[in-house]
């Protein structure tokens, strides 16, 4: 369990905290907290789409659970609630699994440590990340819709 809490203002006084394996939603108009990630472990770095229809974030699961260094992340989506009131049972979607063995010439998995501040394109669901394959650092774009 990470000992740093980090706090994002996000849509509609909802503050989200993040640091301590699971990203949690305090509503300042009741002060209860809502574990919005409760099925996913060391989930960090929510971004909410420009039209807060979207909350990405990133998963280091797979290198807390085998110990590994280095091993890839995964990218996460959850459909904000059109009330703005989110729910521990929102559903989270998997955008970009983890790569246990990449193939020759197959995409590596993500190696990223966070997200950018505005990672949205124009569109509002397209982010843009950097990852490092190889000796190489690699921009990448994710539609976070299809």
């Amino acid at each position: 369990m990470g000992s740093c809490v980090q706090a994002t203002p996000t849509l509609d006084s909802c503050w989200m905290a993040f640091g301590t394996e699971k990203i949690r939603c305090s509503s300042s108009e009741d002060s209860s907290v809502v574990i919005l990630t409760q099925g996913i472990s060391s989930a960090f770095c929510p971004r909410f789409s420009p039209d807060g229809k979207y909350l990405v974030f990133l998963s280091s699961k797979s290198a807390v659970d085998s110990g590994a260094h280095n091993a890839t992340f995964s990218l996460h989506r959850i459909d904000w609630p059109s009330d703005g009131k989110p729910h521990s049972s929102s559903q989270i979607i998997d955008l970009v699994p983890v790569v246990m063995s990449a193939e020759d010439g197959c995409f590596p998995g993500l190696y990223c440590e966070s997200l950018p501040i505005k990672p949205w394109l124009s569109d509002g669901r397209t982010i843009v990340l950097c990852s490092a394959w190889g000796r190489a650092q690699v921009i990448l774009s994710v539609d976070v819709v299809s």
